[in-house]
């Protein structure tokens, strides 16, 4: 092999060396979207088709993902003025008039995206909270029944919709709610407790120690129904099983109001003589 032969090679050889590799296709990721890049080539493809609604819409959605909430809620309504009927704008609308402050104009932006599709869960949801912030029990209650329509054995909105019932003082309805709950789960105590407390309130007391009794079953050591038993015998003048009670309470530690055992021991000292 002659002299220039071999520098050739070894030339050859290192060119070889030091090439890069060519990355596989896997290896090349895109680079994602950014917010502000959407926002952009969204208005970019507006300029082409001005008139087309569901362009303005995604714009709308691309303005609220980064706060920008005044201009989405324009972009929401230029959708609207080309398609009416576009419920999800109507939806999103009312969820950026909530964020600008707009509660009362969300209701309608929402209730109008209900004429379009009333079954409409997110809308329906939407249309609850800001109904409840407004203290519009109508709606709200309204809402719920509707979404108990769609999903009826749903325990969460069986479980609000008592809440509210409870909150608004109408103990009838919300005891029918955790009656409904207590069919569908029988073993939360909670469910039991606060349907104790709805008898309560009507003056249903033997339903009342019923309930209460049932949730000491799942729960023995829940201080309100143990409580709330002590007191209860004691109105209704039964002092040995309200005595039981307070033991009960005291066993497991649950205080109980001072002047209500001097009240138990007073009439106790009566019944006595």
């Amino acid at each position: 092999m002659t002299k220039h032969l071999l520098v050739i090679m070894m030339l050859a050889l290192l060119l070889i060396s030091g090439c890069a590799t060519t990355p596989k296709e896997t290896e090349l990721e895109e680079t994602p979207e950014t917010a502000a890049a959407k926002v952009r080539r969204i208005r970019t493809e507006l300029t082409a088709a001005p008139d087309n609604p569901e362009l303005h819409y995604q714009l709308g959605n691309a303005l609220f993902d980064i706060g920008n909430y005044g201009e989405a809620a324009f972009s929401y309504e230029q959708a609207l003025r080309r398609d009416a009927q576009l419920a999800k704008a109507w939806t999103n609308l009312g969820l950026t008039l909530r964020k600008l402050g707009r509660p009362k104009a969300a209701v309608g932006a929402y209730e109008t995206a209900l004429d379009i599709t009333p079954d409409d869960v997110t809308t329906l949801r939407n249309l609850w909270a800001v109904a409840e912030l407004l203290s519009d029990w109508y709606r709200v209650i309204r809402c719920a029944e509707s979404l108990l329509a769609l999903e009826p054995g749903s325990k969460d909105i069986l479980a609000e919709l008592a809440r509210i019932h409870m909150q608004r003082g109408d103990y009838a309805n919300a005891a029918t709610q955790y009656e409904r709950l207590i069919q569908l789960d029988p073993g939360i105590a909670a469910d039991h407790y606060n349907l104790g407390l709805c008898q309560y309130e009507q003056g249903k007391l033997d339903a009342t120690v019923s309930a209460w009794k049932n949730t000491l079953q799942i729960a023995p050591d829940h201080p309100s129904a143990n409580k709330g038993l002590a007191v209860l015998y004691w109105e209704q003048g039964k002092l040995d099983q309200a005595w039981a009670a307070v033991q009960r309470c005291q066993q497991q530690g649950i205080p109980l109001d001072p002047q209500f055992i001097a009240a138990l021991e007073a009439d106790t000292k009566i019944n006595d003589q």
